[in-house]
């Protein structure tokens, strides 16, 4: 008895045409004869995968095998049954599987054409601003060390200035064809390297890679409101693709800022830390600080003021990219206590906490209650 179709493939009955498909490639992949020359066993695997995709992966086929089996097709001329209609598509089936081999090796027309593209690399480079700097905008002059058009050849790659021609071995196309049976594969170019073109008279200097080592100086633009982490593009500023004349890259700029004295930025908000003495906390206390624009700000500290209060003056922030409006500015208090005190200060220090009064720290007092509360359940515990 012939063995199924479905067994062959490795499928089952209810297998939609994706599947066959998929497990039919697969078994190709596996067992083709150039992947495995002079293997008998593999060559029979592959026939009768291909003669039981000729049935399964036929719309028409299929169902008169369901239904009377291999006897279905004995009457013409095998599976086959003449010209082949298979709706399944063999063509994509190979056309993907050699597109896969032919990636693998770098030998394909996608790997060709990945080998013939000749624009330059991308180049980043980091520019370091001040936060003054990322307030206003700035123009920033940027020298990059990268590939730059040979001298020489102005970037040709020939002597002659012709550049490259089209290559007589493959006519152009980067890739020469070889019929194997049935199969037509396709192999890269080993005179022009898959890109179609060669020079005959290459540069000296440049070994006809038409690009040189060398320093160029870029002159970009810093919008106001740039941040940690903006990216610049400059377009064909980046790495000279030289080969060939090739364009050349982009310049990729990425802005860092500086720290700074008073200011900390966080996106288009400005915070200050302001030490303020014990006395004007307890006070209040007007104090006059610098804005992130070169003006000044008063700020009221009210008496009674602690560490962590934190005060927001609107509008006195930075600007965001590509925005006319400016964030806040906070101000965050760190109360400051006087150390080397002379004997009079102490004295009068004295003097006042013996006539302080359990509500002028209520914060001190809440928590040694808490405290006295903590310890108490902790004797009744034990």
């Amino acid at each position: 008895m012939a063995k199924s179709y479905y067994d062959i493939l490795g499928v089952s009955r209810e297998a939609d045409t994706d599947a066959i498909k998929r497990a039919y490639r697969a078994l190709a992949m596996k067992h083709h004869p150039d992947r495995n020359p002079g293997d008998k066993k593999s060559e029979q695997a592959f026939k009768e995968a291909t003669e039981a995709y000729e049935v399964l992966g036929d719309e028409k086929k299929r169902p008169a095998y369901d239904r009377y089996g291999h006897e279905a097709f004995q009457n013409s001329g095998g599976a086959g049954g003449g010209a082949r209609s298979t709706s399944g598509g063999f063509g994509d089936i190979f056309e993907d599987m050699f597109s896969e081999f032919a990636d693998i090796m770098g030998t394909g027309r996608r790997g060709a054409q990945q080998r013939g593209v000749r624009h330059g690399a991308d180049l980043r480079v980091d520019v370091d601003l001040s936060l003054e700097e990322s307030f206003y905008g700035t123009q920033k002059t940027i020298e990059v060390t990268a590939p730059i058009a040979c001298e020489s050849c102005s970037g040709k790659g020939s002597r002659s200035g012709r550049g490259a021609q089209p290559c007589s071995e493959c006519d152009g196309t980067g890739t020469l064809r070889v019929q194997q049976g049935f199969f037509t594969l396709e192999h890269t170019c080993r005179r022009c390297q898959g890109s179609g073109r060669v020079i005959a008279d290459a540069c000296r200097r440049c070994q006809g890679s038409g690009q040189m080592r060398g320093r160029s100086r870029v002159s970009v633009k810093i919008p106001r409101g740039a941040d940690n982490g903006t990216r610049i593009r400059v377009s064909e500023k980046g790495g000279f693709a030289g080969a060939m004349g090739g364009k050349n890259g982009d310049l990729y700029i990425f802005v860092r800022i500086d720290i700074h004295p008073i200011f900390q930025r966080e996106h288009n908000t400005i915070t200050c830390r302001l030490p303020v003495s014990m006395t004007a906390a307890a006070l209040g206390r007007s104090i006059t600080l610098p804005s992130i624009d070169g003006g000044k700000v008063s700020l009221k500290v009210p008496a009674g003021s602690q560490t962590g209060d934190r005060f927001r003056l609107r509008g006195k922030g930075t600007y965001s990219l590509q925005s006319a409006m400016r964030g806040d500015m906070i101000v965050a208090l760190e109360i400051e206590i006087p150390r080397n005190l002379s004997e009079r200060q102490r004295s009068c220090l004295e003097d006042f906490e013996k006539e302080e009064k359990k509500t002028q720290n209520p914060e001190s007092e809440s928590f040694l209650s808490r405290v006295g509360e903590f310890w108490k359940r902790s004797k009744r515990a034990s």
